[in-house]
Parts: structure tokens; sequence; C-alpha cells
């Protein structure tokens, strides 16, 4: 008699269990999908911003209608912003003499190198070769510039070995470079101010011997885009004391932000 009562309490307890609700499985997305949705949200962000600074850097701002000197008014200005990326742009009316590569390499500030590369559509992201790509935060940070430098360059004249006529040697032309330095709102691409410069300098008194030519030219041109620079920061000083120059890139930056090998 008692192990019928226990088998009948076994029965029991096995008939209760059996009657509970089972628990649900969980409804949520698999855990693929869930590890893949902070991935997906990034490269949206990312999106926006690539898009944004192509927007931007990718379209060339109307030219001001005069070269004349015009102050910025600083107190419009949203202050947050205070380091101005420098590009270049070629407004020659004659451009078969083209200009140096390194000049304009290195008068390009980083920001303005990046951004623009960014915007180019015959440089692929990632594409073998290429300079490598800034990552999301870069991107980012790019998008978020409000304000670009634009050295409108008007007149650029390479240092050249020359004879005058009746002259008893040769001698070396300057090296001249000239335009016009204008800061852009990019939002609306509207200018802002604009100095103009223009900066000389000198071949008296360099050798002429012939093997040491290209050393008198690149060191020529050398000169030329320390004296751009300095003028370039006097210039943007006196229209506006809101801003100043990104620093300028090293010796061996430029080359590597433009994918080629210094």
């Amino acid at each position: 008699m008692r192990w019928l009562t226990i088998s009948a309490l076994i029965a029991c307890s096995a008939c209760q269990l059996a009657r509970e609700p089972r628990p649900r499985p969980h409804q949520g997305p698999p855990p693929e999908l869930a590890a893949d949705a902070q991935p997906a949200a990034t490269d949206t962000v990312r999106d926006e911003a690539l898009f944004l600074v192509r927007s931007r850097f990718g379209t060339e701002p109307p030219l001001p209608e005069n070269a004349q000197r015009r102050r910025c008014t600083d107190e419009a200005l949203e202050r947050g912003e205070t380091r101005l990326p420098l590009r270049l742009r070629d407004v020659r009316a004659d451009r078969r003499q083209l200009l140096p590569l390194r000049l304009t390499l290195a008068l390009t500030t980083e920001s303005a190198a990046q951004a623009t590369r960014l915007s180019d559509p015959n440089q692929a992201l990632g594409a073998p070769g290429a300079a490598p790509a800034p990552d999301r935060e870069g991107i980012e940070r790019l998008a978020k510039l409000r304000y670009v430098g634009e050295l409108q360059i008007d007149t650029y004249r390479a240092p050249k070995l020359f004879r005058r006529k009746d002259a008893p040697r040769s001698e070396w032309s300057p090296a001249l470079l000239s335009g016009t330095l204008v800061v852009y709102e990019l939002s609306g691409f509207r200018a802002l101010c604009q100095a103009p410069i223009s900066v000389l300098v000198s071949g008296d008194g360099e050798p002429i011997r012939r093997r040491l030519r290209d050393t008198v030219r690149q060191k020529m041109t050398a000169e030329l885009e320390r004296r751009v620079r300095d003028e370039l920061e006097r210039a943007l000083s006196g229209i506006s004391g809101a801003f100043s120059l990104e620093p300028s890139p090293g010796a061996v930056q430029p080359l590597l932000l433009a994918g080629l090998e210094p």
C-alpha cells in the first residue's frame, strides 16, 4: 500500500509539470543580426559625413568680382573653428605651364588635402596604390569644417636660366607667384574676406654652371614656397582676427597625402 501511495504522488507531480506553460523562445533578432546593427548604423553616419564632405569640397565656389582687399566680419563668425584649411586653385588665363606638384602639395594643408582627395571622383577609396583614406572619425571631422581658405593663383613663373642680348653671361629669372587669398563659408560658398598676395624670389648671384642648375631651380622653388606661406599668414592676419592657417605639412607629409612616394 505504501508503494502505491508513492507511485501516485510521482504521477500527480508529472501531470502538474505537464500542465504548466512552457517559456516561449526569445522573440528578438538573431545574435548575428544584432551584432551587425551597430556597424550598419556606423556606416550610415560615415556615408552621410562623406556626402557632406564631397558636396562642399567637390564644388568650386564662385570667384570674387575683384581682387581688392576686404576684411571678414569677425563678429558674425562662429567661434568654434579657428584653424583654417588652405587649398590652391589655378585661375590663370594661360595654364600651359603647370604648377609644380611639390609646391601645390606643400602649400595645401592636411585637412584640405584629405577633403579634396575624398571629393575626387577619379580616386576610389581603398583602391590599390591609393593614399590611405581617413577613418570614420576623420571623415566626420572634415564634414564639420565650416570655412576654407583658397589661394587663387593668377600668375606663376618658374625660375629659368636665360641670357640677355649682348650680355656677357646667363642669369636666372625670378620665381614669381601672385594671386588672392579668399576665405569661403562652405555651407553657402560665400566669400567672406580676401587679400591679394605677391611673392618674388630673385635669382641674382645664383650659380649658372650646368651641374648646379637643377639644384638652383629646386632651391628657388623651395624659397618661393616658404615665402608664399609667410605671406599667406601675414595676409590672413590682416583681414581677420578669428582665423589662423592650419600648420604647413612637412617635407614628406604632402606626398603621402597625395598617395605618392617621397
